[in-house]
């Protein structure tokens, strides 16, 4: 397999380069488990062109260059509700945010050709948020 790198995109970059991602997208979530709870980047909760979104795409170099696995996500804001729902109740400075604090990785995806090969690549996806 070829070299796989990992770029990392914020915001209305993200956006930009949404065209890219979404041929991995439809190819994984096809997949089962997947297809029976799809999801969308439309939704304004979980997407990678929110203000604060993430997102990083896997590629092999050359003339056929594709998004081989994404990642996206948000940091969790200031008033977030992320950890009400929490079974025990947490110090509030481990809930307090500043949003930056935390990273919430809503979506990590890897084709499965790229799946289990030592290369790393949802690691690497994870560690480039």
């Amino acid at each position: 397999m070829a070299k796989v790198t990992v770029q990392r995109y914020d915001g209305p970059e993200a956006t930009r380069r949404l065209g890219a991602f979404l041929p991995a997208y439809r190819e994984i979530y096809a997949e089962l488990p997947y297809r029976a709870r799809r999801t969308s980047w439309t939704s304004p909760r979980c997407s990678p062109s929110s203000p604060s979104g993430r997102a990083s795409a896997s590629r092999w170099p050359g003339t056929r260059a594709r998004v081989v696995g994404f990642a996206y996500g948000f940091c969790l804001p200031p008033e977030t509700g992320w950890w009400r729902n929490l079974l025990t109740l947490a110090p509030a400075e481990f809930t307090a945010e500043d949003g930056q604090r935390t990273f919430a990785v809503i979506e990590l995806a890897v084709r499965r050709p790229w799946r289990r090969q030592g290369m790393g690549i949802a690691r690497r996806l994870h560690a480039a948020r």
